[in-house]
């Protein structure tokens, strides 16, 4: 035993010498200190000494420094030992610009050890006033002339070092523009009509507030800003209309206690334009004149007073004057809209009052241009189809509807016999296609659904003008039944014209004209104009499923079922997937899988749609699986859908609500969605992973799975420091991505105290009225039975406002 004393008293022996040795060696010192130098918003100071200094811990320790900080209502803060060698003291608040302190260490100061340490001394500075906001906002690019700005700063400076050092730069002008500094009742009156965008700058302040910050956000609530530090100024003189301004905050610029700036701070902004007026309007190419039919503007650079504005006129070549339309709500306008329509093929003329001004007094800068001439074209040219494809009713009378307009006034004579009456001249040809062939079908299909010019920027890369490109090659264009639009008068502007479709088919309709193309192009090129229609007395209806889908089909003109039609289900492409033939009920059946279609690439007009075609007796129908506009299951409030997957995970949680350290016991099931219910879910498709999710963090905690004919179970031990919130169980599998989640169900982790007792109010049954004293009687019992005698007793109430109605007095409000 002695012997081991003996050990113990020579380690510590060797320790301490060996410590001692150390101290030699280096030397007590301040190791590091921050901030030094100058720095902005200083709100902590941290001090590192190269040997412990106090006893880890103890709050009685002294201050290591000598703590001076130069700046009038300023209260310094106090420190405080994070550990035995690091020493922090706290600012009351972010110090505001114009502060110098120094951190000198005191007089015999001394390690823990004992060890003296050199007296030392720190300082920083936050340094001269400096701009922390500005309206206008930095980087404004429609400042007026004679713009005043707000520049709220982190102190306030010395006036005479302002107009020394604080200047505006303008482009084009070779000298400083000085600052203009707007004092007393003038400041007051800026501050004042401009409250709101003061207040803005306040809370811009008293992120890093100092007292006189402080008064200052209580002055801007009284109206009165005396000792808030907001510069109010503007630059010596006019700035040029459209020039890049730069307000300079030099260097030099001093505090009230002569801390002065180092650094120039630069704020750019551009001075809007000239007060000029510009007419727009719609025209069909650059070189046209306006649109009859369409509104037309006059934008204004500046705001313009409603009043002024309003006696704007347009005046038309018949002697019709147009006013514009303004809001009696608002102040000023930037535009004004004349209405149309306006007579064609005329000169309208615009004319403004002899006193437009700007918000700012400004006059025109082009008003020389005014009264001013404009030019109305014609009715644009017009040839359109109400959609790129429709189907038609065979037995009624069939005819694809167009609508022309201004186009040419004659025709070549194409043999199409329609109704004998005036034509226009578009050229037009129709072509029926072989709806018996697959491939020829769904390629047509492609062709027709698809702008020409799409499919020629997609293999060529090159941009194409809408129209420019026909859809029929010179080929087809000779194969095709050559056609004339009728017209009943030309003079009407606009007419709806049907082209007949008398035999049941699938037809690609083209029209060219040379007028539609050099209105909408400026070439002399003609413009062509496609579409498609499919002419049959059968409508197709299908439903898609995963292990079986249906087609339904029915007469168009009577509703009734067709039954014997041959059914054929192809992709895009024209692969056939399936063929059968209906029942008498007019169903087909498809016992088999579907898969889900992508040709992105190949169909882009219905990359995931299968098209669905039914013939009988010389007619044909088809649909595409992607026509489901207004018949989705979510628009009835339905699930399912293609986002709906066939297997589905379920948890079975022990109970839903934990504490962090408990432990969750979860039962899972995985199961396939069939038709007649539910089946197993093969091995290779079950998930090997389990996620627990926070769902306010994204937290993530993996857990293995191991199944026994599709139902598992899993144990999570929470970690005393997990997040409270929600968790989601989720299924995955690593190997096969994100397609393989499956969500199952979640739990929460909460902190919560499991109640031991019942506490029971009772107030009065009536109404108290003017009552001095209110009896409640108070019952507390444990929830294992019996009463809680004895219990101490703290009774708490508020008063709430209250409101009252009487059916006698409707015109009164009653409250307290």
């Amino acid at each position: 035993m002695l012997i081991r004393v003996l050990a113990l008293a020579l380690t510590i022996s060797l320790v301490a010498a060996v410590a001692a040795q150390e101290v030699k060696q280096s030397p007590a010192k301040v190791e590091s200190f921050s901030p030094q130098g100058q720095v902005k918003d200083v709100r902590q100071v941290v001090a590192r000494f190269s040997q412990p200094m106090v006893s880890f811990g103890d709050p009685r320790s002294e201050s290591p420094f000598d703590v001076a900080c130069a700046a009038p209502g300023e209260n310094p803060g106090r420190g405080r030992w994070a550990d035995a060698r690091n020493w922090l003291y706290d600012f009351d608040r972010d110090l505001s610009a114009g502060v110098e302190c120094s951190f000198k260490t005191k007089a015999s100061l001394k390690t823990f050890a004992g060890v003296e340490i050199a007296s030392q001394t720190f300082r920083f500075s936050t340094g001269g006033p400096s701009i922390r906001g500005a309206w206008p906002d930095e980087g404004e690019e429609r400042i007026d002339e004679s713009q005043v700005f707000m520049l709220a700063l982190d102190a306030h400076a010395d006036l005479a070092t302002v107009r020394a050092n604080a200047y505006c730069s303008v482009d084009g002008i070779g000298e400083r523009l000085p600052l203009r500094i707007l004092e007393a009742k003038e400041r007051e009156r800026i501050l004042s009509e401009q409250k709101n965008r003061a207040r803005v700058l306040f809370e811009v302040i008293t992120k890093r507030a100092s007292p006189a910050a402080e008064r200052g956000a209580a002055a801007v609530k009284d109206v009165r800003l005396i000792d808030a530090p907001i510069l109010v100024a503007s630059c010596g003189r006019p700035l040029p209309a459209g020039s890049n301004v730069r307000l300079v905050w030099g260097a030099g610029i001093k505090t009230v206690n002569g801390i002065a700036t180092t650094e120039a701070q630069t704020l750019p902004y551009q001075v809007r334009p000239h007060f000029s007026a510009r007419f727009t309007c719609q025209r069909v190419n650059a070189n046209a004149g306006c649109i009859p039919v369409l509104p037309a503007q006059l934008e204004f650079t500046a705001p313009v007073p409603r009043e002024l504005a309003s006696k704007i006129e347009l005046q038309a070549l018949n002697g019709k004057v147009h006013r514009p339309i303004i809001d009696p709500n608002v102040a000023t306008v930037d535009a004004v809209e004349f209405k149309g329509p306006f007579p064609e093929r005329s000169e309208a003329t615009i004319s403004l009052p002899k006193d437009l001004k700007d918000d700012a007094g400004r006059t025109l800068s082009n008003a020389a241009a005014f009264p001013m001439k404009v030019v109305i074209d014609d009715d644009p040219p017009l040839i359109k189809f109400p959609s790129r494809f429709g189907i038609l009713e065979a037995n009624a009378q069939p005819a694809l509807p167009v609508t022309v307009r201004n186009v040419e006034p004659t025709l070549d004579a194409y043999a199409l016999d329609v109704a004998k009456a005036p034509k226009v001249s578009a050229k037009g040809r129709i072509k029926r296609i072989d709806t018996d062939d697959d491939v020829a079908l769904a390629h047509w299909m492609s062709r027709i659904l698809r702008e020409p010019e799409a499919d020629i920027r997609r293999r060529n890369g090159e941009y194409a003008k809408p129209g420019s490109i026909p859809m029929l090659s010179d080929a087809e264009r000779a194969t095709a039944q050559p056609i004339d639009i009728p017209r009943a008068e030309p003079k009407m502007a606009m007419q709806v014209i049907g082209i007949p479709l008398p035999q049941p088919g699938l037809y690609a309709v083209e029209i060219a004209s040379l007028r539609l193309g050099q209105a909408l192009h400026a070439e002399d090129k003609p413009y062509y104009v496609s579409g498609g229609a499919l002419v049959t007395n059968l409508a197709v209806h299908f439903k898609h499923g995963r292990e079986s889908s249906l087609a339904w089909v029915t007469r168009l003109d009577d509703g009734k079922p067709a039954s014997g039609a041959q059914v054929r289900v192809t992709d895009c492409l024209g692969k056939r997937w399936w063929d059968g033939v209906t029942d008498a009920n007019g169903i087909a059946r498809i016992e088999r899988e579907l898969p889900q279609q992508n040709r992105w690439q190949e169909c882009r007009h219905a990359s995931n749609a299968y098209i669905v075609s039914a013939r009988l007796n010389g007619d044909m129908s088809l649909m595409l699986t992607s026509w489901n506009e207004g018949i989705r299951p979510w628009q009835f409030n339905l699930g399912g859908g293609s986002g709906a997957e066939p297997v589905i995970a379920h948890t079975v949680f022990d109970r839903a609500l934990f504490r962090a350290g408990e432990t969750v016991s979860m039962k899972h099931v995985i199961r396939r969605r069939m038709g007649t219910g539910f089946a197993a879910v093969e091995d290779s498709y079950l998930p090997r992973k389990l996620q627990l999710v926070h769902s306010g963090s994204g937290q993530q905690f993996e857990l293995p799975v191991s199944w026994s004919n599709g139902t598992a179970l899993t144990t999570w031990s929470i970690p005393k420091d997990a997040k409270l919130g929600e968790y989601s169980t989720l299924f995955f599998d690593p190997e096969r991505g994100r397609s393989a989640r499956l969500q199952s169900g979640s739990f929460r982790v909460e902190q919560f105290r499991v109640p031991l007792m019942k506490a029971v109010l009772k107030p009065p049954s009536k109404s108290v009225v003017n009552a001095s004293q209110v009896t409640i009687d108070a019952q507390l019992s444990y929830l294992s039975g019996g009463p809680a005698a004895g219990a101490p007793v703290k009774f708490r109430s508020r008063i709430v406002p209250s409101s009252r109605s009487f059916t006698d007095y409707d015109e009164f409000s009653f409250g307290g």
